[in-house]
């Protein structure tokens, strides 16, 4: 078990270190999007964040149905649950 840990942490560490190399290798070669490219990225993350919206509305709109029948569900189970004996002593 604590194998296993310790391989994932090492993968973990070699993954973040070659994404850094690669990082900082195309930071040195001077990679730069030009504008064209950078408003086409911009526009399609504004569309990402208008149909993410959309889905929120969508979600939360569910969430409010399955509310509504939970306690439903719930009513109907304490309409049907008799009262408990009273205990004299």
């Amino acid at each position: 078990m604590k194998t296993n840990v310790i391989i994932v942490i090492l993968l973990a560490v070699i993954v973040a270190l070659a994404g850094g190399m690669i990082l900082q290798n195309k930071c040195a070669k001077g990679v730069v999007a030009s504008k064209q490219e950078i408003e086409n990225r911009l526009q399609a993350l504004e569309s990402k964040m208008a149909n993410l919206e959309k889905l929120t509305v969508e979600f939360a709109d569910e969430l409010a149905l399955v509310n509504v029948q939970i306690t439903a569900i719930e009513d109907e189970v304490t309409k049907r649950t008799p009262e408990p004996p009273v205990v004299t002593e």
